[in-house]
């Protein structure tokens, strides 16, 4: 039996273990006179051993401000034995008097939150208005209470979706993020519309091909000085110059480089090779600038690079547009429920504003994604950058209307072309109601970097660190790493995040190559050769079997042992050496 057959079969299996245990939940609607009203509403049974609630969209009344769904378990108090867990996996324990924590929706990489008690342990599955909820931690006089918030008067329009969420309990050994995390990877699986690298792998000749390398980005070609924050919107007459980092040809002399070294395993990624360099004339990719070596020696680079034995791709971005660009059109920006502009980061070239993906796609995007592989003579795959980093874009433009959900059509629209000419479609990070036709992301989200950042704030912090839940549901799946942090930005990161990394079974990616750190790409490939083969198998089981020692269990057996410790770790009479990690084969 196929592993894709197992873990769809173990669906069923899997809940035989499990027992309800949330039976009812408040809904707390809150109005936009500022009135609430509450109602406590039975769940119903569900498939696969949940308890399902369910309000239709037609029963949400259009004065609604926001709804909160908080079940009768999911309040604790503090010093209370357990934990709670959002989307990708961040945890905190009981241990504050004060508090909150928001995850909002433009970060729900998986549509879940999660509770351990002494009295349960439950996870919620939020499958209907996915996209319209933020998951909140509130901690009141010791008291917790963790629940989802759909934010109604944010739509932009009527509620498309019913709310649909279904909680299930876990029982004894089951009782752990583990086993959440795998019965939520059943379900995907259980929706057919994904599968294992190594089945995906046996029609696809260039997934078949970068499956087991590292991903390498260079350095950006160019890019432009960051303008005045006094000017947002840059024009033609005020465009800053164009600052040249890596043209094609030195871009050349590394990729020779690297394979006189014999370092094979690797893929590469272009960036900031587009006119005006890094982000400067978004969503404008011609005239390919004379100063990198013009269009005649991108296509002579690619070329070179594929003949050399490495896959190639490029960074593209169908998401926003600048002032300054060429095809700047008031029509294409995605309007907020207020009218005004849709606006994204201001960055190298201005202030970036987001597009009606839903309305772009035909005007131009399709045309962009099409023309590179016969213009320029990309084939081994394509990245699309933010498609899965933020939450989609709503536009209220009365001329292409587009709710969240719309967009998310665009999206896989885009996404599944792409993979198709292209043969894999990479993206930024790993919110999953996008990833049907995404086979690599850069890093799963940037919440490590945000746990690390709120340790300098003031106030409580109410997160204590992150479980591989999107790993158990995903490795396998698509290539990754965890998070920012785990990324090298052209330096060997301190042994903490290189070891978080191998804990959380991420591969490699280097940001900013040049020809200074050939030899940071060489310590990356060495020590990813420890582990690369279990990027094809599930991880199934996470765990803490030390103070500061983590061990990874995979669908082969093996286990991936982290020593964080200055001590040796003995794992079944197998030394671990300090700040190492080890792979006990099966």
């Amino acid at each position: 039996m196929s592993l894709y057959k197992k873990i769809s079969v173990a669906c069923a299996l899997f809940s035989a273990t499990l027992l309800y245990a949330v039976e009812t939940v408040d809904v707390i609607t809150t109005y936009k006179d500022g009135t609430t009203q509450t109602k406590k509403v039975s769940l119903t049974p569900s498939a696969n051993s949940a308890k399902r609630l369910h309000i239709a969209k037609e029963n949400i009344s259009p004065n609604v401000k926001h709804i909160d769904i908080l079940a009768d378990t999911a309040i604790a108090k503090k010093g209370d034995e357990g934990y709670f867990i959002f989307e990708r996996g961040e945890y905190g324990t009981f241990k504050l008097e004060e508090g909150c924590f928001i995850i909002d929706r433009g970060r729900s990489a998986l549509p879940i939150f999660c509770m351990k008690t002494k009295q349960d342990t439950f996870m919620g599955i939020v499958k209907g208005l996915r996209l319209e909820y933020e998951i909140r931690a509130e901690i009141n006089k010791g008291i917790y209470k963790i629940f989802p918030r759909f934010k109604i008067d944010e739509i932009g329009f009527k509620p498309y979706e019913d709310i649909i969420i279904d909680f299930v309990e876990f029982k004894g050994k089951d009782a752990n993020y583990s086993a959440m995390a795998r019965y939520y990877r059943s379900w995907v699986y259980s929706q057919g519309k994904i599968k294992p690298i190594r089945e995906r792998m046996k029609t696809n000749k260039v997934l078949a091909r970068i499956a087991d390398k590292i991903l390498v980005r260079f350095d950006h070609c160019g890019s432009k000085k960051m303008p005045s924050r006094s000017t947002p919107d840059v024009l033609p007459e005020n465009e800053a110059k164009l600052n040249v980092y890596l043209p094609f040809a030195e871009i050349s002399e590394i990729v020779k480089e690297a394979k006189a070294q014999g370092l094979n395993d690797v893929y590469f990624e272009l960036t900031g090779w587009q006119v005006g360099g890094y982000d400067g004339r978004l969503p404008s990719i011609y005239p390919i600038p004379e100063e990198f070596g013009g269009e005649g020696g991108l296509r002579k680079l690619v070329a070179e690079v594929e003949e050399l034995g490495y896959p190639i791709t490029m960074q593209s971005n169908h998401t926003q547009i600048l002032r300054v660009s060429d095809m700047w059109s008031e029509d294409y920006i995605a309007r907020n429920i207020d009218g005004s502009r849709s606006k994204d980061i201001f960055f190298l070239a201005g202030q970036q504003y987001n597009l009606c993906l839903k309305h772009t796609w035909d005007k131009f995007v399709k045309q962009q994604i099409t023309e590179l592989k016969a213009r320029i003579g990309f084939k081994s795959g394509y990245y699309t950058d933010v498609y899965s980093a933020v939450c989609p874009y709503l536009c209220t433009n009365p001329a292409h209307p587009s709710s969240r959900a719309e967009t998310v059509e665009t999206i896989l629209e885009s996404t599944k072309y792409s993979q198709s000419l292209y043969g894999v479609q990479g993206s930024e990070c790993g919110y999953d109601f996008c990833l049907q036709y995404i086979d690599f992301i850069h890093y799963v989200s940037n919440m490590d970097a945000e746990l690390i950042n709120r340790k300098k704030y003031k106030g409580n912090i109410v997160m204590d660190g992150i479980f591989p839940m999107w790993e158990i549901v995903y490795h396998g799946v698509i290539l990754h790493t965890s998070g920012r942090k785990t990324q090298n930005h052209g330096k060997i990161n301190e042994p903490y995040w290189e070891l978080k990394r191998a804990e959380f079974g991420g591969r490699p990616i280097l940001y900013g190559l040049n020809k200074k750190r050939i030899p940071l790409m060489k310590a990356l490939l060495d020590s990813y050769a420890k582990y690369s083969h279990l990027q094809f198998e599930t991880m199934d089981n996470h765990e803490e079997i030390a103070k500061d020692v983590f061990a990874t269990t995979y669908s082969n057996g093996d286990v991936m042992v982290c020593n964080y410790t200055k001590d040796n770790f003995n794992y079944k009479g197998k030394i671990v050496k300090p700040q190492t990690f080890e792979v006990i084969r099966k």
